[in-house]
């Protein structure tokens, strides 16, 4: 019986062991993929939830001092601390805004506020976050966009955030949020590709005029929602032909001329609008745009 005891107890024993090695491993591979996921979600949006940063061990008492900061380098190191942004070194820091605001989607006080290292490498450019707070101090969403602006879509509601986003070379593009459920959502679906952009001044073979499209929003199919134009132009630093491609200078009346930022080929004035969707809630483009500029882009999807 003793025995019988001891092997009961044995196989026990060995089949905890082997619960607590599963749940270890399991626990190891998930913070192995939120650290990829992290290094993706950055690279692609440039924005950090507030799920990733559920290690916020108290509330960012700042903010009860709002709007007045007594003392800069001691708000920032305690942001830094709060946020965990230790990756942020810099020898001048400013904070180069605070603001409450209220966003669409809910009728609680945010706070948003801009804390600016001025220089970094490559991967966080462009060297500045701006983090959005609730009411309490409770850390909501870090973006890293070039600007992050306050506005107002739909006159009689809420304001969006429309956040500009750029890599260091300066491909960029743009992002609309609304709050939900104290998270920052996206509604702007963007293009189904990765060109045309609305923010470009990546001299490749073309570049914006100017570099970020001018937003402007109104109705365009007069359904009572307003709706998101980019507008602007698309400047041609190559000379281009379908049966040639892209190509830098040619021959004009016996002359070689080249082609540059300086000496454009052409400017072509492009339009890209996004409608909202009632029943989806997103702002969708109007057709496909990507597509349309696959003669010049490619298959970018």
């Amino acid at each position: 019986m003793k025995n019988t005891v001891g092997c009961y107890r044995m196989r026990h024993l060995a089949i905890i062991i082997s619960i607590l090695t599963i749940s270890c491993n399991s626990t190891l591979q998930k913070k192995e993929t939120v650290a990829i996921d992290s290094t993706i979600l950055e690279i692609q949006s440039n924005t950090e939830t507030a799920q990733d940063y559920d290690f916020q061990t108290s509330l960012f008492d700042q903010v009860k001092n709002f709007p007045h900061i007594s003392d800069t380098t001691k708000f920032i190191t305690e942001l830094k601390d709060n946020c965990h942004l230790f990756d942020r070194e810099s020898k001048f820091e400013t904070i180069n805004y605070f603001k409450k605001t209220k966003l669409y989607g809910s009728d609680k006080d945010f706070f948003i506020l801009e804390y600016d290292f001025k220089s970094g490498s490559m991967a966080s450019f462009p060297w500045k976050d701006q983090i959005i707070f609730d009411s309490r101090g409770k850390l909501i969403n870090i973006s890293s966009a070039i600007h992050l602006d306050i506005v107002k879509i739909f006159p009689n509601e809420n304001p969006f955030l429309i956040g500009t986003y750029s890599t260091a070379k300066g491909n960029g593009r743009h992002q609309v949020y609304r709050i939900q459920n104290d998270t920052l959502e996206n509604l702007y679906e963007g293009f189904l590709g990765n060109r045309p952009q609305t923010f470009d001044r990546y001299e490749d073979n073309t570049i914006n005029e100017p570099y970020e499209l001018e937003c402007k929003i109104y109705d365009i199919n007069k359904d009572g929602f307003n709706d998101i134009v980019f507008s602007g132009k698309l400047v041609f630093l190559q000379a281009y032909s379908d049966k040639a491609g892209w190509y830098d200078n040619e021959l004009k009346n016996g002359k070689t001329i080249s082609y540059s930022v300086d000496n454009p080929w052409k400017k072509m004035p492009i339009t890209f609008e996004f409608l909202y969707n009632t029943k989806t809630k997103q702002f969708i483009e109007k057709e496909d745009y990507s597509k349309k500029y696959e003669y010049l882009f490619g298959n970018t999807k």
